[in-house]
Formats: C-alpha cells, sequence, structure tokens
C-alpha cells in the first residue's frame, strides 16, 4: 500500500483513491489507514474528504499532504475521532493542521510527533476540539510555552488525559504552569491529565508532588520523565 498514490504517475502507484471517493461504499468508510502513503498528494486527499462518515484516519508518513488536500478534508470529513499525521515532514504547518482540525467538536485523539513546524497557531486550533483527550507533539519544536497557553484555554470534557511533550526544547516551566491552571477536569479543580511525557522540555523548578492537584481517584504517570540540563 505504500505506493498508493493519486493514479496520475501509473508506473508508481494504483488507480489511486479517486474510484473509491465516487463509489457507493464512500459514504459508510469509517476507518482509513493510509500510513506510509507518501506519493498520496491533493487528488487522493480530496477524494479522502467524500468519506462524510470516516471516523479515524491515519496519513502518518504521507510527506505530500497539501492545503488544499488537507482543508477539503476538515470542511467534509466532520465526523473525525482520531486523527494521526505523525513523521509527515514539513508538509504538516500551522495552516494545514488549522485546516485540519478547527471545530472538529467529535476529535479525541490527535498525533502530530514529529512534524517540525506544528506550533502555536496548531495548538490554538486544536483548543476549539472540545472532545479532546490525547494529544501527541512529541519532537515538536516549534511548540513553546505560548503554545501551551493556546491549548490550555480551551474547554475539554472530560479533559485531556494524555499529553506527550517529549522533546520539545522550547517548552518549559511557564507551560506547566499553563498546564496546571488551564486543563483542570471539568467544574473541578482538578487536573485532567493521567500522562505527561516530559522527556527533553526545559522543565526545572515545579514540584509535582506539591503543584499538581490530582484528583485522589487519578494517577499521573510522568512518561519518560527527564529534567533537561
Amino acid at each position: 500500500m505504500c505506493k498508493l498514490s493519486d493514479g496520475v504517475n501509473r508506473p508508481f502507484g494504483h488507480e489511486g483513491l479517486q474510484s473509491l471517493g465516487k463509489s457507493a461504499c464512500a459514504k459508510k468508510i469509517r476507518s482509513l489507514n493510509l500510513r506510509g502513503c507518501f506519493l498520496l498528494k491533493m487528488h487522493a486527499l480530496k477524494s479522502i474528504s467524500n468519506f462524510s462518515s470516516l471516523e479515524c484516519l491515519d496519513l502518518s508518513g504521507c510527506t505530500e499532504i497539501t492545503y488544499d488536500g488537507a482543508s477539503r478534508i476538515g470542511t467534509y470529513c466532520r465526523k473525525l475521532t482520531v486523527l494521526s499525521l505523525a513523521s509527515c515532514g514539513d508538509c504538516i504547518n500551522d495552516s494545514v493542521v488549522e485546516a485540519l482540525v478547527k471545530d472538529q467538536q467529535l476529535l479525541r485523539a490527535v498525533n502530530l510527533s514529529f512534524c517540525q513546524t506544528v506550533g502555536n497557531r496548531s495548538m490554538k486550533a486544536l483548543s476549539t476540539c472540545k472532545k479532546l483527550q490525547v494529544l501527541d507533539v512529541t519532537s515538536c519544536i516549534a511548540v513553546t510555552d505560548q503554545s501551551i497557553l493556546h491549548l490550555s484555554e480551551g474547554e475539554y470534557n472530560p479533559g485531556i488525559r494524555d499529553l506527550l511533550l517529549a522533546q520539545c526544547r522550547n517548552v518549559g516551566d511557564t507551560a506547566l504552569s499553563w498546564i496546571i491552571d488551564g486543563l483542570k477536569q471539568p467544574r473541578g479543580v482538578f487536573v485532567s491529565l493521567q500522562t505527561l511525557s516530559l522527556k527533553g522540555t526545559r522543565y526545572g523548578c515545579v514540584n509535582f508532588s506539591v503543584d499538581f492537584p490530582i484528583s485522589p481517584l487519578t494517577s499521573l504517570r510522568l512518561s519518560h520523565f527527564f529534567i533537561s540540563e
């Protein structure tokens, strides 16, 4: 499947997704895994937008994603709950993320790991996803303290459970303060997080045993915890 393409350059791919997008079953497809299909471009992405019942979409490793294609998916695929754009390279920027996720009211899990140009605007767009529970921005080096402020300003129900910030080297104590203040359970005083990955960040001073208000019914796992020197 890795050579699935737009169906334009036939020696390097199959017929593409266009015929599937035009078929009677298009509106019944709920899950689509195109991980590693690095030849997919605008035409294939526009075909995916015909899958209006799509809930899970994995585009990990698809390095030719375009804004126009992403915009079509974001506009017509409004039932997305799981979205992975991991390791898609520089084609995934703030504009593409905004086009895909803004006001996706059912979106629960997003993987943007190793997308190094994702930053403030992406986090602000994700803050409009009220069902968001899992966010992986591992090695997203453009994510900063300000980005986490934007994310923490969202109103999530039941709340963000897993936040993976490993190797986000521009995230530090200020971001953790925003997390403490903003990422709380609905109408509560407790942080909603269960997993927080901090390896390779600029964390230094926050005392988790004192500063993190954790519900007695919840345990916070500091995944791969590391204090950078």
